[in-house]
């Protein structure tokens, strides 16, 4: 499994993450690391999501870097089953 750090979600809603398909080598542990005003995480906790299941969603080019992102949204990523390693 591999750990993918997303830096900021997109705010439009649904609230989605990008993830670049060049990233998508095999299950993804998904940690998002922004943070709010007062310096906490917005989510604290990874998530997970299996190649299979990013594959299937829209994606969308990034014009200033022709880099492929899958969209997904947040509310579709599990969080991290305990049996997965962190």
């Amino acid at each position: 499994m591999k750990t993918v750090r997303i830096r900021f979600p997109i705010w439009k809603k649904p609230r989605s993450i990008g993830i670049a398909k060049y990233k998508i080598t095999s299950d993804l542990k998904i940690e998002i690391l922004h943070r709010d005003k007062n310096g906490d995480r917005i989510y604290p906790d990874p998530f997970y999501i299996s190649k299979e299941r990013i594959l299937a969603y829209p994606t969308q080019r990034l014009e200033d870097h022709g880099v492929l992102l899958h969209i997904v949204p947040i509310r579709d990523l599990d969080m991290v089953p305990p049996e997965l390693p962190l």
